[in-house]
């Protein structure tokens, strides 16, 4: 497979990581205007979350931006967009859900949770360098070696995105069990839900694809030089 192919791969997903992301918004705004029966908004199902599991270090708390929810294992921070934070949504209690479950894993050493924390340092050091792969191509003849420097970048991305989608995954199963078992969201409700955290996910698989035909492109190269 030559390098005009996996241009072409990497094209193809980059319209399904557009696509993803669509996805997504359109998705999470549909359930944004459904209430859910319960009533409870994002931050009391979050905080009844961590009460629930025994979790007394983590905070909740409210953020800027749409979309922004998160969990921040170095502060103990689940952190709500203003919308998800005291909205009644469906969509609401669902994202909370999902980052509790992140709450959850770091509490409970996921392994994978666990395995991805030890790669950030990695990764971030890689996201460095690739920001200087362009000047270092000024000053180095052999582009050969730029080339592998390039390869190695995108290789770490793409491991630690890899390590990223079972994180993701469990956190969304924890999410909807949690969710379903405390009542928080009735049985027609939680089709809703899943689709939302669905749809989320995906945007992570469209990632790892762009990643792995970015490495994919780089080998391709590499060896056609060799050869």
């Amino acid at each position: 497979m030559g390098y005009e192919f996996f241009t072409l791969m990497m094209i193809l997903c980059f319209f399904i990581s557009i696509f993803a992301s669509t996805s997504l918004k359109s998705t999470y705004k549909k359930y944004m205007k459904i209430q859910n029966s319960s009533h409870f908004s994002g931050a009391q199902v979050a905080a009844s979350i961590l009460r629930q599991f025994g979790i007394n270090d983590v905070r909740v708390e409210e953020t800027s931006g749409e979309l922004s929810d998160h969990y921040d294992p170095r502060h103990k921070v689940v952190r709500l967009s203003t919308e998800n934070y005291h909205g009644t949504s469906i969509a609401a209690v669902s994202v909370a859900a999902h980052e509790c479950g992140h709450a959850i894993q770091h509490a409970t050493e996921y392994v994978p949770v666990v395995l991805r924390s030890k790669m950030v340092p990695v990764v971030n050091f890689a996201n460095k360098v690739s920001y200087g792969l362009f000047a270092l191509s000024l000053f180095i003849d052999n582009y050969e070696t730029v080339l592998k420097i390039a390869f190695l970048v995108f290789f770490v991305t793409f491991l630690f995105q890899v390590v990223t989608l079972p994180v993701e995954f469990d956190a969304s199963k924890r999410a909807l069990k949690i969710l379903n078992s405390s009542n928080v969201l009735q049985e027609h409700e939680m089709k809703g839900s899943k689709k939302v955290l669905k749809a989320a996910a995906f945007t992570y698989v469209a990632g790892v694809l762009y990643s792995l035909m970015q490495v994919l492109r780089i080998l391709s190269v590499l060896n056609r030089r060799d050869s």
